[in-house]
């Protein structure tokens, strides 16, 4: 290993020996600093030295000009200062490895890694794909550009209110409250403290709206108005989630399999449902009614293949309507009936029907069998709804038979 007082003339035209890999060149002005040249050319400046009779090796950086990268001068100037945080005890390798162990830990426990292990984790359980898919979407777009890469267990409350403000700025409160909903979790399965406890919730007007009998019969009127221009195959399925109170989507995607024509049953799979439970809702004539129609209208597309759903896309014969084009079908039903103004939305309709069923006096057990929701809502201890497997078939399919009786006549 040569050593000489390097000079900027030589490390600019430093070669390596023919028949090395490698060769260092030690600078004797500075001690320990050492530049390494490669059989390519490439140029790299070391710092030598030892530590309990060990001699250990430290790469500084690349020789050169640019900002990355290190001159003569710049080289010498970390040396010294390495050698000054030798003689204060301190090991430089040490320092560095350590270093790179911490930013190594921090990637694995950065919110975006927790993130992928959480989703893992909900595959592995079985969790619709749906609510992975949203909870991926809201993490991509609210909350990984914020805090992505910080390590899960230094995210603050001021970290989570920086992605949750603007949301509450643009007065979008079930976005705010979902993506609160799905990052409270995620400290829970990283084993962290949640920062995001003081936080509230902020009011969901639309959510909480509901609708009067007398309205839910303008709509009903609307939703068949030429006015609002809504595709026979979207009228009937507006009509089956206001019959039968379940979630749009359910509607939107009802399979002709799932339907048992003699007992007046529609089987709804556990995939197509948000608590992952298979349901088997009960129909009322008119429910029925809606289906049948749908089936046989002159709109529904012909194909060599037979479409098997209920509802097929204008777009796509073989796949059902989306929820969204429900969502805005609904939006010009409101303006054709006149309820504009009404904060109601296409989800209000089952909290609309459950809110009658309630003042009439159906039970609470009932009412929430209906909406799907589970045991607790209705004030049943958790370990008994567990193993009280009756569905209040019977009782639920009477309250159906009363929302349709009461609509019926309403219209």
């Amino acid at each position: 290993m040569p050593r000489l007082k390097l000079t900027d003339a030589f490390v600019q035209g430093a070669t390596c020996p023919d028949g090395k890999a490698q060769e260092d060149y030690r600078d004797i002005a500075s001690r320990g600093l050492a530049l390494r040249v490669s059989t390519t050319g490439r140029k790299m400046w070391t710092f030598i030295y030892s530590i309990d009779g060990k001699e250990r090796r430290l790469t500084l950086g690349r020789y050169g000009r640019k900002a990355d990268e290190l001159t003569l001068s710049k080289a010498r100037n970390e040396a010294e200062a390495l050698r000054v945080k030798i003689r204060e005890g301190t090991d430089p390798a040490r320092d560095r490895d350590q270093r790179k162990a911490n930013r190594k830990a921090e990637a694995v426990d950065s919110v975006r890694a927790v993130l992928e292990r959480r989703i893992r984790k909900l595959e592995r359980d079985g969790r619709r794909e749906k609510y992975i898919k949203d909870m991926r979407g809201r993490f991509n777009t609210h909350v990984l550009p914020v805090i992505g890469n910080k390590p899960i267990a230094h995210v603050t409350e001021s970290d989570v209110r920086s992605i949750l403000d603007p949301l509450e700025i643009k007065g979008q409160a079930s976005t705010h409250n979902r993506v609160l909903v799905m990052l409270r979790p995620l400290f829970k399965f990283a084993g962290v403290t949640d920062p995001s406890g003081e936080i509230e919730h902020m009011p969901e007007t639309a959510k909480d709206a509901r609708f009067r009998l007398e309205e839910l019969a303008k709509l009903w009127k609307a939703i068949e108005d030429p006015d609002a221009k809504i595709h026979p195959l979207s009228q009937y399925a507006l009509k089956l989630a206001m019959l039968t109170l379940k979630r749009s989507g359910e509607c939107a995607g009802a399979a002709i399999g799932e339907l048992d024509r003699s007992n007046l049953i529609w089987n709804i799979p556990a995939d197509r449902m948000k608590g992952n439970r298979p349901e088997a809702v009960p129909l009322s004539e008119f429910a029925l009614e809606q289906l049948e129609k749908a089936l046989t209208s002159p709109f529904r597309p012909v194909d060599e293949a037979e479409p098997l759903v209920f509802f097929p896309s204008p777009r796509d014969h073989t796949k059902a309507i989306l929820q969204p084009s429900l969502s805005k079908a609904f939006v010009r039903a409101k303006y054709a009936a006149g309820l504009e103004d009404h904060p109601g939305t296409l989800h209000s309709l089952r909290h609309s029907g459950a809110t009658l069923l309630a003042a009439s006096g159906v039970s609470p057990y009932v009412v929430q069998a209906l909406l799907s929701h589970s045991p607790s809502a209705a004030g049943v201890a958790a370990v008994s709804g567990r193993y009280n497997a009756y569905d209040l078939l019977n009782e639920r399919r009477e309250a159906l038979i009363t929302i349709a009786r009461w609509i019926s006549a309403a219209v």
